[in-house]
């Protein structure tokens, strides 16, 4: 019997921004470590001695060009194991952030490419695990807040 050796999940953030029927997904390039074409939230990793929330607002202005001004943690902490682009997989766990204000303009990045998406269409597209999950806890914690 093969003894697997415990791996500390990466601690990581998301960023949920909704515009009316609309939510902003950034869809995965050739350098991400993601499948290309596949789309997720603002997203990553919590650098060492970086807050959830500083990080949340590091990640979503770095991957789309929009610096979140207000956020709001949502109740679920996720865990998930990531398929990467090199065949391997990756266990993540995760705060996801509501944000309701921010600053700045859509832009791409070699890695990223940020774009509103009707949440109707979410089903259709390839997303990265959880995300339709967390976007629609946003809506509904939306309504609450």
């Amino acid at each position: 019997m093969e003894i697997k050796e415990a791996v500390e999940p990466i601690k990581s953030v998301t960023v949920v921004i909704l515009d009316g029927d609309k939510v902003l997904l950034v869809k995965n390039g050739e350098s991400s470590d993601h499948p290309t074409g596949v789309y997720g939230l603002p997203a990553g990793k919590v650098d060492e001695g970086e807050t959830w929330e500083g990080a949340a607002i590091r990640e979503c202005e770095e991957e789309s060009g929009l610096k979140p001004t207000k956020l709001m943690k949502m109740p679920t902490f996720y865990e998930a194991e990531l398929p990467r682009k090199d065949g391997s997989t990756k266990k993540f766990c995760c705060w996801s952030y509501l944000c309701t204000k921010y600053e700045g303009k859509l832009r791409s990045t070699t890695e990223t490419t940020p774009e509103w998406i009707n949440i109707s269409e979410l089903k259709k597209l390839p997303l990265v695990v959880n995300v339709f999950q967390m976007v629609t806890e946003a809506q509904g914690f939306k309504l609450k807040s």
